[in-house]
């Protein structure tokens, strides 16, 4: 089991690894992020309407439209 002799060389030099993008995986990738910033207005969307809504009642849902409606305009 000694007598083997082991290279020294090993990864002293480095090594070079290429990443280049593939069209298909970036197609879909789009697609998603189309997909899920639509889900995202829509929501901000019906969040801003439903808190516009609530400046017509008293109490507590008047205070819950005050901070939804900026909340919905952010998101």
């Amino acid at each position: 089991m000694g007598d083997e002799k082991l290279s020294n060389v090993g990864l002293q030099d480095g090594f070079d690894l290429v990443v280049t993008p593939d069209a298909r995986f970036a197609r879909l990738l789009r697609r998603d992020v189309r997909r899920t910033s639509r889900t995202f207005a829509i929501a901000g969307l019906l969040l801003s309407i439903t808190s516009l809504g609530t400046f017509m009642a008293e109490g507590a849902w008047f205070l819950a439209g005050l901070f939804g409606l900026p909340f919905g305009v952010i998101w």
